[in-house]
Formats: C-alpha cells, structure tokens, sequence
C-alpha cells in the first residue's frame, strides 16, 4: 500500500479585511496554514486547533492566539479571517498550505 501524497500550495492575496477565501488547493483539506504579510506580521493554523484561530507574531515579536479571525480550513482551501494584524487592506498576505 502506497503513502498519501504530501501537498504544498503557496500564494499570494491582497488584504481587504473581509473574510478571504482560498480555495485552490487541489487536496482535500489542509493541516496547516502559514501566513505572512508585508509589515512581517505572521498566523500558523495547524489541524489541531480550532476553525478561526491560529498562533499570530507581530513583526514587533509579540506572540498571542487568535482565537477569532484566524485561518478556518475549507474543502479545497482555507479562509483568511478578520484579525486586524494580518488581514489589512492593501497589505499583501502570502500563503503557504500544506495538506495530504
């Protein structure tokens, strides 16, 4: 019996402060999320947490969970949700999706 192919997607999407949705995966679901945008601000979502969160860092070094806004995953993608620190118009988030 083979291994489930391992996938990893990347992107790129500008931030508008609505909820973004990413849904170009081309595996199931994802089991981790990471993003990034351009002032250095970052959010991981990995399978064991729980829809719109995620572990954040501002570019300033502060570590907290978000616990709202966050990453919730999708068939075929994620949404990038409303937290203030990533998601911010006009600010370009990369993506990086990682999935079986």
């Amino acid at each position: 019996m083979s291994s489930p192919a391992f996938g990893i997607q990347t992107g790129s999407v500008v931030g508008t402060t609505a909820k973004i949705e990413i849904r170009t995966l081309g595996f199931e679901r994802p089991i981790a999320v990471q993003l990034g945008n351009s002032d250095g601000d970052e959010l991981f979502w990995s399978a064991t947490e729980g829809d719109g969160y995620g572990m954040k860092r501002t570019a300033a070094g502060v570590g907290t969970e978000a616990t709202t806004g966050g990453i919730t995953p999708q068939d075929n993608g994620f949404d990038i949700g409303t937290d203030a620190a990533i998601n911010q118009s006009g600010k370009v988030i990369h993506w990086a999706a990682f999935g079986i």
